[in-house]
């Protein structure tokens, strides 16, 4: 219960004191009452209730805790000028309870509002973010050609290049890639499916002879819908294809992986143009042998790396020169006597060992380099070609002709180093001059 105190004024006739006190009204408050017509009555009955006036304590029901939020509100009893204040405590999370239940309707529209940004940002990825990721994509993917077209043309070996094809298909690609590659007269060809599910490289062993031709090749992939083929070469010029599962990601990098198969097949043709124009500087149009030129560097090398110590770098030259090669000309014809130089070149070919080096140097001439070898090994050598030769013929119209030649030999462990050329040289010319001695001039 709380009591106030209240004068009762009135008028007075006096102008220094205009009211007079004529008596005091008590007045009685009912805290309780007070109180709870202060409090919401939609609202659950707090845990601390305190009542205070300035900082006296009036009324105080519960405990004061740290885990309660506290709150402090002004009343007005109604009694003259006098203020008290309410203060009320609550649980921390019967506070946001009683908030969202207070702002529930607002609590949904934001709710509904969020849902819908967030909806609305969805749909801005897919517009922006998406096709701005797959423009990085792209670029990246771009790069990778950029480097690959200067790397793809400077292998020198077909097998780096398809590495190094297969690799960037599959970076590009971002998944298992197959690469098949047509042999050729410079290219033993390629079959690298190993990284292709087991049921896919079933299916292209089952196929393996459509894998050959393009035409049949597109009818088998069209009937394979699941199967992202890039084709290598154009119409006319097949030379083999990029395989791999119809994905989302090859779907994409469609366009960066038939740039890859041009860029491909381009660099096969450069290859294959490489290697045709190093025939024709190397090898012997007739005989397919090594000309001069390559047989003159390797003897260059021979003498560079020469140590009379080392007998592993000794070695032997041997000149050999058909005979009648001419007559064979004048009287049956070059295309025989071509023949005749090829039936050389395949027994000189045949008596050398693999590393050693048969050439012809130009008309009925041809040179071999014997890889550590001494005078007897050249002896030797000497002797079994003779000996492998001896019954070597042609036939021209049902006439057997036999094919001779004379020869001569010089070796770095008895022979001068500088001209070991010369001396075999002359050699041979010493035993050419024996052959036609024995034999009727034939006209050489």
């Amino acid at each position: 219960m709380l009591i106030f105190i209240r004068p009762i004024l009135t008028a007075s006739t006096s102008l220094s004191q205009p009211f007079q006190v004529d008596g005091l009204l008590l007045v009685k408050v009912n805290t309780e009452k007070l109180i709870q017509g202060a409090l919401d009555l939609h609202q659950r009955q707090p845990e601390l209730l305190r009542l205070l006036a300035g900082d006296q304590l009036i009324f105080s029901r519960g405990e004061v805790q740290t885990t309660l939020s506290r709150h402090q509100a002004g009343i007005n009893p109604g009694v003259g000028n006098q203020s008290l204040q309410l203060e009320t405590g609550r649980p921390i999370e019967g506070v946001l309870a009683q908030v969202l239940m207070t702002y529930r309707t607002q609590a949904i529209v934001l709710l509904v509002v969020i849902g819908l940004m967030v909806v609305v940002i969805n749909k801005l990825a897919d517009k922006v973010v998406r096709p701005l990721k797959l423009l990085d994509e792209q670029r990246a993917a771009l790069q990778q050609l950029v480097q690959y077209a200067m790397q793809a043309h400077q292998a020198d070996e077909p097998d780096t290049l398809v590495q190094l094809s297969l690799a960037i298909a599959q970076s590009i690609g971002r998944q298992p890639f197959g690469l098949y590659l047509l042999r050729s007269d410079f290219f033993g060809g390629c079959e690298l499916f190993g990284a292709l599910d087991q049921s896919t490289q079933s299916l292209l062993t089952k196929h393996h002879e459509a894998l050959n031709h393009q035409a049949s090749l597109s009818l088998f992939t069209d009937t394979r819908k699941d199967l992202h083929l890039f084709p290598i070469g154009a119409t006319g010029d097949y030379q083999g294809f990029f395989i791999t599962r119809r994905t989302n990601e090859s779907t994409q990098a469609e366009q960066a992986l038939m740039v890859l198969a041009t860029l491909l097949s381009s660099a096969l043709r450069q290859y294959r143009l490489n290697a045709r124009l190093h025939q024709l500087a190397h090898l012997d149009s007739v005989t397919g042998l090594p000309n001069r030129h390559l047989f003159n560097a390797r003897y260059k090398e021979k003498l560079a790396n020469f140590s009379e110590a080392d007998q592993a770098s000794h070695f032997g030259v041997f000149v050999v020169d058909v005979n009648g090669l001419k007559f064979m000309n004048d009287h049956y014809g070059h295309q025989y006597g071509d023949q005749m130089l090829i039936e050389v070149a395949r027994a000189l070919k045949k008596a050398a060992r693999a590393n050693d080096t048969v050439a012809r140097v130009g008309g009925d001439e041809f040179y071999l380099l014997l890889e550590q070898a001494n005078e007897s090994v050249c002896a030797a050598f000497a002797a079994r070609l003779k000996n492998q030769c001896r019954d070597l013929q042609m036939t021209i119209d049902d006439e057997h002709l036999p094919i001779s030649f004379s020869m001569g030999f010089a070796s770095t462990d008895k022979d001068s180093l500088k001209h070991l050329l010369l001396l075999a040289d002359e050699r041979m010319y010493s035993a050419k001059k024996q052959h036609y001695q024995r034999q009727s001039p034939a006209g050489d």
